[in-house]
């Protein structure tokens, strides 16, 4: 038997057989005698009883604290936490905000949480993955730059790309603009967004080709302090830059502080051989084709200011849903300005709502009201209304004088308003197409009624049909121009026949 010693178990190594042992054996007591086994052995749970494996009788370097567990670290046993078993308690964390993320297979970190206001962002150059970045940081990607308002919350100012201090803020809004349309030579341009209430404007803002400009609403303001005359609060880099889009915003021309400037004015090339169009990408030649949609101009008042300015060959704009009070010029001034489409928009308030130069513009529910002048002034070529309103004009309604132009189902109402002797129809055209039109006096002034209809002097191949309704003692119709007219004449109950 293995054990050769005398007394009460091994006093040396005299007393143990080590004849035919192998790596990994043990000398293990079965009860009666000691063997050698090797530790792959199987072992039962009646090997060892509950409890019976303590501390002490393990070879491991630190010493345990309640609710540790044994782990091997590669090279020997050591003592470790296993922690609370709630995610909530782990020791990993160290500040509200932080989170655990993946930095490879089966392993985590913590990151840090961001600064206020930005935003979790994908970023394979980060060990983590991820990193904490501003919302209008474009970091390669396409996405609008942000300008703050002086009065935006501190949270939007953080996550800004420019932020403004209300004094020139048309500086840092030239900045982004420049930086959006730099953009081109890496890719599609992005857009400027405008945040805050109030932009204190002191100087233009300049637009460049492709770029949208846009606010939050009609509570996003830019306000002019003290802008020269013969400026604009709004203009182009140069003849050649097209294709710009601006939205959602009030210009306040803030007459109060001197502000003497135009709102938009737009100046294009002329379509000619220079390449105009076509010098910044998209090449739109030989259309101009700015997009302005949802604003209110007001206040534009010291001289003569416009509200919305398209001059020399601003060909195929489109505009909407634009509101134009409190002009003292035009409120829409087309000069020279063709191929327009004009949808939803008003001008109230202004010496002339529209004045319509250039070619083959159309407009569709467009109005005027309360002008000092007349509220239409068609002297474009082929310009077509449908559905338009002029309403309580200081004296016309409509003046056409341009060849060619089409109005249908168009109402003048009350017009007149400061004159007394002007008609609500002024018609000096060759070839006008008058279909439907309604003309009337709802008694608004009493003191100076609508009591003048349509004036054809100097008309010529006229074609109109409609309804007059004036008041008593009215003039209903005057010249004698050549061509076919039927017109009713509501308050004298007698028709209008021309041809």
């Amino acid at each position: 038997m293995p054990f050769t010693g005398t007394g009460t178990g091994i006093q040396n190594a005299n007393d143990v057989f080590f004849s035919g042992l192998s790596n990994n054996d043990v000398l293990r007591y079965n009860g009666a005698t000691f063997k050698w086994n090797n530790v792959a052995m199987s072992v039962s749970t009646t090997d060892i009883a509950n409890d019976a494996v303590t501390e002490p009788k393990l070879a491991v370097s630190n010493s345990p604290t309640s609710g540790y567990v044994l782990s091997w670290n590669g090279s020997a046993l050591s003592w470790v936490s296993q922690g609370s078993g709630s995610v909530g308690t782990d020791s990993i964390w160290d500040t509200k905000g932080d989170l655990a993320v993946a930095t490879g297979s089966n392993t985590a970190a913590r990151l840090a949480v961001g600064t206020d206001g930005t935003v979790l962002t994908a970023d394979s150059s980060q060990s983590s993955g991820v990193r904490w970045a501003s919302p209008g940081a474009s970091s390669g990607s396409v996405t609008e730059v942000v300008v703050a308002a002086d009065d935006a919350p501190t949270t939007v100012k953080n996550s800004a790309d420019y932020v403004c201090d209300g004094t020139a803020d048309q500086v840092e809004i030239n900045l982004a603009i420049d930086a959006a349309f730099q953009t081109a030579a890496a890719g599609p341009r992005v857009g400027v967004v405008l945040v805050g209430q109030f932009f204190n404007i002191s100087a233009a803002i300049i637009m460049k080709a492709g770029i949208t400009l846009r606010g939050l609403g009609m509570d996003t303001i830019l306000r002019s302090i003290s802008m020269g005359a013969g400026t604009s609060m709004i203009e182009l880099a140069d003849k050649n830059h097209h294709m710009t889009t601006i939205r959602d915003l009030t210009l306040y021309g803030n007459y109060a502080a001197g502000g003497s400037s135009n709102g938009i004015h737009f100046l294009n090339s002329d379509g000619g051989g220079d390449g105009n169009m076509g010098t910044y990408n998209p090449a739109s030649s030989p259309d101009s084709s700015h997009r302005i949609h949802n604003l209110f101009v007001r206040a534009f008042t010291t001289g003569t200011r416009h509200g919305i300015y398209m001059d020399d060959n601003v060909r195929g704009a489109m505009i909407s849903m634009v509101r134009v009070a409190d002009c003292s010029g035009n409120g829409f001034y087309m000069n020279g300005s063709s191929d327009g489409k004009y949808s939803s928009c008003t001008a109230i308030g202004c010496n002339v709502g529209w004045y319509v130069g250039g070619a083959s513009n159309q407009f569709v529910a467009c109005k005027s009201s309360y002008s000092d002048a007349e509220g239409w002034n068609l002297a474009s070529s082929r310009a077509h209304l449908t559905g338009c309103h002029s309403q309580d004009s200081g004296t016309e309604g409509y003046i056409l004088s341009g060849v060619d132009p089409s109005l249908t189902g168009c109402v003048a109402d009350s017009n007149s308003r400061l004159s007394g002797t002007a008609y609500a129809l002024a018609v000096s055209s060759s070839r006008p197409m008058i279909e439907g039109i309604h003309i009337y006096d709802r008694g608004q002034t009493p003191g100076s009624p609508q009591n003048r209809g349509i004036d054809f002097t100097g008309a010529t191949h006229v074609f109109a049909t409609g309804s007059i309704r004036l008041g008593s003692g009215s003039s209903y119709t005057s010249g004698t121009p050549t061509g076919y007219a039927r017109l009713w004449q509501v308050g004298s109950s007698s028709l209008y026949s021309l041809g």
